[in-house]
């Protein structure tokens, strides 16, 4: 029965040794699928809270971008009502009020150099340029601490300068004609002092001194024919009539003869 058991032992030992590896194996195949599902359940769960914090990042963007927007009303409002900005106001909605008494201010100091403009056409560049820095200046100091409005209100400056610098032009052209039409009618009076008959006075004004006067003024024909008729008319109502008729006299060698 001994040797039996010893033949037998053998022949167990045998069968483990065989079956052993295929368990094993069988094992780590097991723990291998049960740590990949681990890895994709916890893959899942970290971008399923990555997607829920971009949708709370999003959310919180979109109230703060509102509240903003309704702080901008809000602030504009107030300056159209005359009253300053909240106390709580965000900086964009301060930037809002700023932005429209800006243009306000812009607009004041365009009419105050529209007015020292009328005041003085025959003002020089460089005067004019000096008022318009004074008045300009004031308006960056007043917004110094915003780099954003100083480019708001360089840029306003510049959409109504243009303006400005041609009303500026008209004035001074009808100043200048204006000067040019007083002298002329100055020379005008000296003229029907200085010459005995309507002959003298119609050559004068067609081609001697007067004709050369208002030539050197700028004075075109047109001009000059108003300027005579009005001037008649003061005449004639002295009851002086030989300008009226130096005027008809000059119209009528203008008239081509048939």
């Amino acid at each position: 029965m001994a040797v039996e058991r010893q033949a037998v032992r053998p022949q167990i030992r045998q069968r483990q040794e065989q079956q052993a590896p295929s368990q094993i194996v069988d094992r780590t195949e097991r723990i291998g699928e049960a740590d990949l599902g681990s890895l994709e359940r916890s893959t899942q769960i970290a971008e399923g809270l990555s997607s829920l914090a971009q949708s709370g990042a999003q959310l919180v963007d979109y109230e703060l971008k509102k509240k903003i927007e309704l702080d901008k009303i809000t602030q504009r409002r107030r300056f159209y009502d005359n009253e300053d900005p909240t106390a709580d106001a965000t900086r964009p909605g301060r930037r809002a009020y700023r932005v429209l008494s800006a243009r306000e201010q812009v607009t004041k100091g365009q009419n105050e150099l529209y007015r020292e403009v009328v005041r003085n056409p025959a003002m020089p560049d460089e005067e004019f340029d000096e008022k318009s820095r004074a008045i300009y200046a004031r308006l960056y100091d007043e917004n110094e601490d915003d780099p954003l409005m100083v480019q708001a209100l360089t840029n306003m400056i510049s959409d109504t300068q243009q303006e400005l610098v041609a009303e500026r032009a008209k004035v001074r052209y009808q100043y200048e004609r204006k000067q040019a039409a007083e002298a002329f009618g100055d020379s005008l009076s000296d003229s029907i002092e200085a010459t005995e008959n309507t002959e003298q006075l119609a050559t004068s004004l067609r081609e001697g001194q007067l004709a050369t006067e208002a030539k050197a003024l700028g004075i075109n024909q047109e001009e000059q024919d108003a300027l005579l008729l009005e001037r008649a008319r003061v005449t004639c109502g002295l009851g002086r009539r030989r300008l009226l008729a130096a005027w008809r006299a000059l119209r009528g060698s203008r008239t081509p003869r048939t």
